[in-house]
């Protein structure tokens, strides 16, 4: 079985059917030409198991939260083997990876302080009521 026939029908799939972003098409197709770099593929019965724990090695030099992506990404794809290709595909070594949390950063006072100077006062009003209630950078 060849994996690399499946690849360009599936980025298809996820620009046109799912409206994935060319960033995101992107990420996905380094992810794919990874994996069929670093895999092995085992036959058994009516189930093709494809063994990813050398990709996993591959990709240990990266933080968590880029391995996660990438084997969302190759999750993605199987899965789309499995119910558009008609194939029986199934992943070995694919065990999730923890990515940590991250406290959210806070906006420092010294911008605070910028924005309500140059503001209006209702503005400032707003700026400090936003401030005062825990407002962070991502929000």
């Amino acid at each position: 079985m060849e994996l690399a026939e499946y690849v360009e029908p599936f980025l298809h799939y996820c620009k046109d059917m799912r409206g994935y972003s060319d960033e995101t098409l992107r990420s996905y197709s380094v992810a794919l030409s990874t994996l069929l770099q670093f895999h092995e593929i085992e036959e058994r019965d009516d189930v093709a198991v494809i063994n990813i724990m050398p990709l996993r090695l591959h990709y240990s030099k990266y933080s968590k939260k880029a391995v996660a992506a990438r084997l969302s990404a190759v999750r993605s794809f199987i899965e789309y083997i499995n119910n558009f290709q008609n194939l029986n595909l199934k992943l070995q070594g694919d065990q999730s990876v923890k990515v940590p949390k991250t406290l959210p950063k806070p906006i420092e006072k010294s911008k605070i302080m910028a924005a309500v100077k140059d503001a209006n006062t209702q503005d400032a009003l707003i700026i400090v009521m936003l401030y005062a209630l825990g407002l962070r950078i991502s929000e």
